[in-house]
């Protein structure tokens, strides 16, 4: 009875296996012809069924429809203003392909995402790969700072969300999250926009400890590449419930990298593509 069991249970998850792949070499023709808006709706719809789809196949869980995301190139120009609504569009875009905070655990199963060769301690995927251009009076020698950018989220209105800001959406809508940019944005330099799930109940790069939850958003003054090549401090500015406060990091490097790989909350990152690459995994999650 025991080998019994063990070949239905071998036959079932390879049935879903064979299922599984041959959807995913459909959907991978489609996603080489389909626009970026076709895309993010696959995308959200992929997260959606699996995170409500959970098999149970002899007592062993399996999520059969994988996150079928890619990551998606997009060129960038326009005036400094235009430029702080177009990453906090894309950053609100992809909060929302991966459910809006309602499931913090959608791409945290090491099944899945270990054979990807994603850290699955660290879940994260880019979901926008952006080169940023020279627009009218936004040349090399310019720049949108991290706390601009953050100070347009939180006092704009975004208007696919009722009467929320860009920074409430992304902080209580389905559930609770968190915006970090951890980049200024230059003309001639390539930006990521990720999303990351949570993968602690606490996290030490704020106070003790501290759990913080949603409804805080952070940006840090001159970078995290500041803190790698000079082995500075980090200074950061903190926004949260309407309130404003700066924070000194000690260690420096050591910090940077708490920035990057703890969450207590699902997180949706900006920051320069050559370092997101470093702890985000880009490409096809569907395909590769």
């Amino acid at each position: 009875m025991e080998k019994k069991g063990s070949f239905s249970f071998l036959a079932g998850v390879i049935i879903l296996l064979i299922g599984a792949f041959a959807v995913i070499s459909v959907i991978t023709v489609f996603m080489l012809k389909a626009s970026d808006k076709e895309v993010e709706n696959l995308c959200r719809d992929s997260i959606l069924i699996r995170a409500k789809t959970t098999l149970n196949v002899e007592g062993k869980e399996f999520k059969a429809t994988p996150p079928l995301c890619n990551t998606i190139n997009k060129k960038v120009s326009g005036k400094q203003e235009e430029v702080k609504k177009t990453f906090s569009d894309l950053a609100a875009r992809c909060w929302w392909m991966w459910g809006e905070g309602k499931y913090e655990e959608i791409i945290a199963s090491k099944n899945f995402l270990g054979k990807l060769g994603i850290n699955t301690d660290n879940p994260c995927f880019i979901c926008y790969a952006v080169a940023l251009d020279e627009g009218p009076g936004f040349t090399s020698g310019n720049l949108v700072s991290s706390q601009e950018l953050l100070d347009f989220t939180y006092a704009t209105k975004y208007k696919k969300s009722g009467d929320q800001t860009y920074l409430q959406y992304l902080s209580y809508s389905e559930g609770p999250g968190r915006l970090l940019v951890l980049s200024h944005l230059q003309p001639g330099k390539a930006y990521g926009i990720a999303f990351a799930a949570k993968n602690k109940d606490d996290v030490t790069w704020y106070g003790s400890a501290a759990k913080i939850g949603g409804g805080l958003a952070l940006a840090v003054a001159g970078g995290v590449g500041a803190a790698y090549t000079g082995g500075l401090s980090l200074k950061a500015t903190f926004v949260g419930l309407g309130v404003a406060s700066t924070a000194i990091f000690g260690s420096g490097v050591a910090d940077a990298n708490k920035l990057q790989t703890e969450r207590d909350v699902s997180t949706i990152y900006i920051d320069e593509l050559g370092s997101l690459n470093g702890y985000c995994y880009q490409g096809d999650l569907g395909g590769d």
